[in-house]
């Protein structure tokens, strides 16, 4: 991580910012207390990270510590929760992390009237991923109830802080020849190396990688009927929705063979559970799709290779990117994994704050990591799907063309698992109707695009009809329909 950010220190696809609203008659002294105690239980918390001839070191500074910042934005007036939190999202884009000299972590409350806060957590990756947010967000919920209440904290014991942990890690080896490399050269042996992702701007290696977004939420029982689902097929909801988006990838790429990542916790360890730091991975997962396979074939064979894969995640990324050296590495292009697809859920309890109303909101880096992130989110309002995309490479109307293709893919594992993947329709009826229009204007041929699409590229008005459609923003359309 010290290394990516030497090598750019403008890259913000390592930042993490977490919004919390809270509504009713805050305690900002206890909150401020929590805050306090969350930073003397972590050491990494006071961590800066310096270059002392070309090596990384790392150095406490208590003093240096998180504190909770509150900011007076009572004059900004906002109409409700959403003009809030865009408030706050505006003021934590403006926000620069210095590895050397700080701040790594910022606590900030926005005080937007007596009853109506909005509680700032922004961290790099250097010090924090994920798990860790939630496990601060547990502990300040613990301590602002203890402050409160006159008593000590009831949190765990952490026996190792997190530079224990990194030492052990850099002590461990290496394990080029060990049997999970030797999984990870049979896991992926014959793998081309990359998605053929179809780009709408043409992908260069300089390229800013500004980030865009799009967020899809389904009715509160869609998460109910991925569970059912998962527990008739023996899987679990990770494996159907890597099945959905695989499904989707494998139309929008062309491409049967694929891989796509996933970020994992990497706290195998007990002692690492509690800790605040930076333990995540990736994995590479890689997937089979026949078009004549059906839904619940697919199923089975995802969750047979995501099994093996997860059972030998230990290995870090970069040694499983050496391990594969046989696949290709194109400039611009992250090496063996372009597509992320994550499942998260949030059990904390976020209705212990006595009087408050509190609910989150993860906030996506303005860098993206990669050229697609899928990310589902369970919480206690539902399911809920957050699309992340390199906008330097995908459109708006393409990226809104693959979300409702994983809404139409995972409709039919859950209704139609006996169909074959090649059936399933994923564009729309307005796309559909384009392409049939555009079509037939060319030939004077109708083709049902819905299940007849491929006889189309059998004829001498194919390249006419291609160019067109790519003139016409429609390839997106096209790929997901063939």
């Amino acid at each position: 991580m010290w290394f990516l950010n030497q090598v750019d220190p403008l890259d913000r696809s390592y930042e993490n910012t977490t919004l919390l609203h809270l509504q009713g008659e805050l305690d900002v002294e206890a909150l401020r207390s929590a805050v306090d105690t969350l930073a003397a239980r972590h050491e990494i918390l006071s961590m800066r990270f310096g270059n002392r001839d070309g090596v990384p070191h790392q150095t406490p500074q208590p003093g240096a510590a998180v504190r909770l910042d509150v900011v007076d934005a009572s004059h900004e007036n906002p109409a409700d929760a959403a003009a809030m939190k865009a408030y706050v999202r505006r003021q934590a884009d403006g926000l620069r992390f210095d590895l050397a000299h700080g701040p790594l972590v910022v606590a900030r409350l926005y005080r937007f009237a007596p009853t109506q806060h909005v509680l700032q957590w922004s961290s790099h990756h250097v010090v924090s991923d994920g798990w860790s947010t939630d496990v601060a967000i547990r502990e300040i919920t613990e301590a602002y109830l203890a402050h409160r209440e006159g008593r000590a904290p009831r949190l765990p014991e952490l026996p190792v802080q997190y530079g224990d942990y990194a030492l052990w890690q850099q002590d461990q080896p290496s394990g080029a020849d060990s049997a999970q490399a030797a999984f990870w050269r049979t896991y992926l042996d014959g793998y081309q190396g990359e998605l053929a992702l179809v780009t709408d701007q043409e992908r260069t290696e300089d390229r800013s990688r500004t980030s865009g977004h799009r967020v899809k939420d389904w009715q509160p029982l869609m998460a109910r009927r991925v569970a059912e689902l998962a527990r008739a097929h023996n899987v679990t909801p990770f494996m159907v929705f890597h099945a959905a988006t695989a499904a989707v990838l494998s139309r929008f790429a062309q491409q049967s063979d694929l891989v796509i990542g996933s970020a994992v916790a990497g706290r195998d360890l007990p002692e690492t559970a509690d800790l605040i730091g930076y333990f995540a991975d990736t994995v590479p997962f890689r997937y089979r799709v026949e078009p004549a396979a059906t839904g619940a074939q697919l199923l089975d064979s995802v969750a047979s290779s995501a099994l093996s894969a997860l059972e030998h995640q230990q290995m870090p990324f970069q040694e499983i990117v050496r391990q594969a050296g046989g696949t290709r590495r194109t400039p611009g292009v992250s090496p063996l994994v372009q597509v992320l697809v994550t499942v998260d859920n949030f059990p904390l309890d976020l209705d212990a704050l006595p009087g408050i109303t509190a609910r989150l909101e993860q906030v996506p880096p303005a860098t993206a990591l990669f050229d697609l992130l899928f990310r589902f989110i369970e919480d206690s309002s539902g399911l809920h799907l957050t699309v992340q995309y390199d906008a330097t490479l995908f459109t708006p109307v393409t990226v809104e063309r693959l979300v409702d293709a994983v809404d139409r893919a995972l409709e039919a594992l859950l209704t139609q698992p006996d169909t074959e993947l090649g059936d399933v329709l994923l564009i729309g009826a307005e796309d559909l109707a384009a392409l049939q229009c555009a079509w037939q204007e060319l030939s004077r041929e109708e083709v049902d695009f819905a299940h007849q699409a491929a006889r189309a590229v059998e004829s001498p008005q194919w390249p006419d009809f291609l160019a067109r459609v790519e003139a016409e923003g429609l390839l997106s359309a096209l790929l997901l329909a063939l």
